[in-house]
């Protein structure tokens, strides 16, 4: 398999998808457990959203999907950057990831971030994978793209890749599927959220976070944060 990042599909192409499938995707028995395979805790690197707009966008979306979805916490929204995995000391599987190689990685964020200031990100308009509903976001200055590239390469030190489930498209999660719906009436309900302009947002700080593998959107606990002004890594009070 290639190491090389795969180009994201534009938004465009993900809502044309999305309207031409015939049903979503819910929650499948026995996957998560699957997945998770007795571990507790999984780790992503990203970045929190913590705008009353933006989170007001959320609730309007999610309140026209209503029963459709189960949404995202308005205090859990965040854009992922970088899927870690599950913390470890010695790895036995692919998604584990041993717990030097987070800290590695956040001291080569944090000399590569150094000075650059806050991330410059805009949320706009609702889309929809086939598993949840979200809004897109634009990373036009490439910040995410480069910080994406300096964990990776941290990991590429030690034999180790992303492990995603699908191509990296930033966004802010509005809420999953709760079932195998018809994609007509979502998709007539999202129509109307589709040209909303975009939301600016200012992001200073770069979080390791982890949560309760065995739930769905489960809260989210800060391990450390990297500044993306001053490049300090600061770990979290256990």
């Amino acid at each position: 398999m290639s190491d090389r990042p795969s180009v994201p599909p534009s938004s465009e192409a993900l809502w044309g998808a999305f309207c031409e499938s015939e049903r979503t995707l819910g929650p499948r028995v026995g996957v998560r457990d699957e997945w998770r395979a007795g571990r507790a805790r999984y780790c992503v690197w990203a970045l929190r959203v913590d705008d009353p707009a933006i989170r007001q966008r959320v609730a309007d979306v999610a309140a026209a999907l209503g029963d459709w979805i189960r949404p995202v916490p308005l205090g859990q929204l965040h854009v992922t950057l970088f899927v870690a995995g599950f913390p470890c000391v010695l790895p036995r599987a692919d998604d584990d990831v041993p717990r030097r190689l987070l800290l590695a990685q956040a001291r080569a964020l944090g000399e590569r971030v150094r000075g650059s200031g806050p991330v410059r990100l805009t949320v706009g308009a609702a889309n929809s994978f086939a598993t949840a509903a979200f809004l897109e976001v634009q990373d036009t200055r490439g910040a995410l793209s480069e910080q994406r590239c300096v964990l990776a390469a941290e990991f590429s030190t030690c034999g180790r890749r992303e492990i995603r489930f699908a191509p990296y498209v930033p966004h802010v999660t509005v809420g999953t599927y709760d079932a195998d719906h018809p994609v007509v009436p979502i998709a007539d309900a999202l129509r109307d959220f589709r040209s909303l302009s975009a939301l600016p947002l200012e992001v200073r700080n770069v979080e390791l976070v982890d949560f309760d593998a065995s739930l769905e959107h489960a809260p989210l606990r800060t391990l450390l944060s990297v500044s993306l002004v001053t490049g300090e890594v600061v770990v979290a009070e256990a």
